[in-house]
């Protein structure tokens, strides 16, 4: 009786640390895809470390997508036409949940333009993952250069390649200053007047797996939702960009 209490207590301390760990996401194969014009979804297959089989769920821009667990280390998952950003060139910024609300590190799936690479780098997304109406949520920034000043835009518009692309081809996708529907949220850089000083550099580093990952302040979203979507960017001084700046990835839509 005494080894079946020693087991089980075991086998219950093995599954709480299976389900406390935050999952890792790697490498994804393929890494990018044209836009998505068929019905049928595209499958991707992605690395990492502390999945759980029939546990973890990959979200892309916030929406859960179809997941299969292969193993602790691989799994698979389907992105659908559906999908607002998949059909356009850019990219899907990719996240996988542990329960009860542990999130990894986010990944950029790339969506290319005419098979060309892109000069946006940085991911933005919101956690925790599968927000409800009314809960509070925090912005988080991914792959971004450490320290350095950002300005956070937004546009009720979708987002779409823009000038400005790097020697050699691709393209930048953005939001578009000047617009009639394009909101200047935070500008620590001073590009639309004196810069903020509260928002100079990035704030509250998270995780481990890489560096150069922040989350701003928490905020209250509306519930019930405005129904109003925003195109969600950020733009970062960075010293080993050709341009001294960068772009991160958009991120649409997300409802206020």
């Amino acid at each position: 009786m005494r080894r079946m209490l020693i087991a089980a207590t075991a086998m219950v301390l093995a599954s709480s640390s299976a389900v406390s760990q935050a999952p890792v996401l790697g490498g994804l194969i393929p890494f990018g895809i044209p836009p998505i014009t068929t019905p049928g979804p595209v499958t991707i297959t992605a690395g990492g470390s502390g999945f759980i089989p029939g546990a973890s769920q990959v979200y892309a821009n916030g929406q859960p997508m179809p997941t299969t667990v292969i193993s602790t280390i691989g799994l698979t998952f389907q992105i659908p036409n559906s999908l607002p950003q998949a059909g356009i060139p850019g990219a899907v910024t990719l996240y996988v949940k542990n329960p009860p609300n542990l999130a990894s590190n986010a990944r950029a799936l790339v969506i290319f333009l005419n098979g060309g690479s892109a000069a946006n780098d940085g991911t933005i997304g919101f956690l925790p993952l599968g927000y409800t109406p009314g809960q509070s949520i925090q912005l988080s920034m991914e792959s971004v250069w450490p320290n350095q000043p950002f300005a956070l835009m937004a546009d009720t518009g979708t987002p779409l390649p823009i000038c400005c692309a790097p020697p050699g081809g691709g393209f930048i996708q953005g939001v578009f200053p000047g617009g009639p529907t394009f909101l200047n949220i935070m500008d620590g850089i001073g590009i639309f007047g004196p810069p903020n000083p509260l928002v100079m550099t990035q704030i509250s580093p998270v995780g481990t797996s890489l560096p150069g990952s922040f989350l701003l302040p928490p905020f209250a979203t509306q519930n019930p939702p405005s129904g109003v979507t925003v195109s969600l960017q950020a733009v970062y001084l960075n010293p080993a960009s050709f341009l001294g700046w960068q772009l991160t990835w958009p991120l649409f839509p997300f409802s206020l």
